[in-house]
């Protein structure tokens, strides 16, 4: 029998701008997948699913929302699922293997917002997140 897919509804601010209040996460459950590197993971915080990107993988799995300033440990028996696309307004997006470096590239500039280094660095990187996730939205990967 195969991994179920169900849809969850996004609500908050933390993965904008690429998901928005209202939109509908598609979620394939995890199985035996092991997260990599920019994969949107769904997992359980207290009572609440969480939506965020995976920005490092040693020596734990550590995610963050697109705009958040805060990085998350989540723990392992509480992923849930792999977020595998999503609607937007009417719109259907849908990633598969082709989307990984741009996934990495995310990550990596998710990563960046987190440093030390002032709010001018920190609005940068997010002003980057910004333009590759409204990119992402028109490339079908």
């Amino acid at each position: 029998m195969g991994l179920k897919e169900i849809e969850i509804p996004y609500s908050g601010p933390s993965m904008s701008p690429l998901f928005n209040e209202g939109d509908v996460l598609f979620v394939r459950e995890l199985g035996l997948y092991r997260p990599c590197l920019g994969d949107l993971i769904v997992f359980r915080d207290n009572e609440e699913w969480v939506a965020h990107r995976v920005i490092k993988m040693q020596p734990s799995l550590v995610t963050k929302g697109d705009r958040s300033l805060y990085e998350e440990l989540p723990d392992r028996a509480n992923l849930f699922g792999l977020v595998t696309g999503f609607r937007s307004n009417g719109n259907l997006y849908k990633w598969g293997e082709a989307g990984q470096k741009f996934k990495i590239m995310l990550a990596f500039f998710s990563r960046f917002a987190l440093k030390p280094w002032g709010k001018v660095i920190r609005y940068f990187a997010l002003s980057i997140i910004f333009v590759l996730t409204t990119i992402s939205k028109r490339m079908s990967f």
